[in-house]
């Protein structure tokens, strides 16, 4: 037991001595920001609001540059909500998020997420700009193409994101879509657009082509659901119409109707969905079996 006594004082001097050297770090007027090569003023940067844990900050931050040659750095954000509510119209975290991902040009802008204790001294280089064409946004002949994750070579072609995900056994079809933008692997396999697919892959495979299903979840109506009581408060035509009105974000709100768990005060289901009874229904319909 007194072993125990002094390893726990030892540590919590050990973690002291840590804090304060930050501290000390952070009151130290030398490590002040430097500009980049790429960059020739001092980008403006909003308050720091994320978590700590142990005196360092957590969770990583957005950097915006000018798409130049190189890119100058602008402005840095505490979060992607934070970069997000800078720029004018609907735009959400997930916007930024994407084109960080995809590398291209949102609202004039070239986008990156670091972890924040790489920043300032230790930024990776921004990758070069690409156009936000078939790889980051699903075409209107939205067939997937499902690709050797060593070869690239088309395996299959399914007619849609929903076919390609439970083919794959892949629960979500966002996630077939989210491999895509990402260029990763999701069960197993890379995936692709098929019109995207390189013209000498396309002529390689000479398996069948499935007409094409386009999927949007977007124009599926969204109920607003009253956690007590079990009633529809509110019925959305489309998932943004709900998203706008809650100031939410879309995948928030699909995650929670998938766990059917509470978001922003309510519960979520699609409106097409098999209707549940509620509570007290349930409690009459009960009560009038047992008599």
């Amino acid at each position: 037991m007194m072993a125990n006594t002094e390893k726990d004082k030892e540590l919590e001097i050990a973690r002291m001595q840590l804090m304060m050297a930050l501290l000390a770090k952070d009151m130290d007027p030398t490590l002040a920001w430097k500009p980049s090569p790429a960059s020739t003023s001092a980008p403006v940067t909003t308050p720091a609001t994320n978590s700590t844990q142990g005196g360092v900050s957590r969770g990583r931050i957005v950097l915006q540059y000018e798409p130049t040659e190189p890119p100058r750095l602008l402005r840095t954000f505490d979060s992607a909500r934070d970069a997000a509510a800078s720029l004018e119209g609907k735009k959400y975290d997930y916007h930024i998020r994407a084109a960080v991902q995809g590398n291209y040009i949102l609202e004039g802008y070239r986008w990156q997420m670091v972890e924040r204790s790489r920043y300032p001294d230790d930024i990776p280089p921004l990758p070069p700009t690409e156009e936000p064409g078939a790889g980051h946004k699903a075409p209107e002949n939205a067939r997937v193409a499902q690709l050797d994750p060593a070869t690239l070579a088309i395996i299959t072609v399914h007619a849609s994101q929903k076919d390609a995900a439970a083919a794959a056994s892949v629960r979500q079809a966002s996630s077939i879509s989210l491999a895509i933008t990402r260029k990763s692997v999701s069960g197993g396999y890379r995936w692709a657009w098929y019109d995207s697919v390189p013209e000498a892959a396309r002529a390689a495979y000479d398996g069948p082509l499935p007409v094409a299903v386009r999927v949007r979840t977007s124009n599926r109506k969204v109920e607003q659901v009253d956690r007590n009581t079990g009633q529809v408060v509110r019925t959305f035509n489309t998932m943004s119409e709900a998203c706008d009105l809650i100031h939410g974000c879309h995948k928030s709100v699909c995650q929670h109707i998938a766990a059917g768990t509470v978001y922003r005060g309510t519960l979520w289901r699609w409106g097409d969905a098999p209707k549940k009874k509620a509570p007290a229904q349930e409690d009459a319909v009960a009560a009038s079996a047992a008599t």
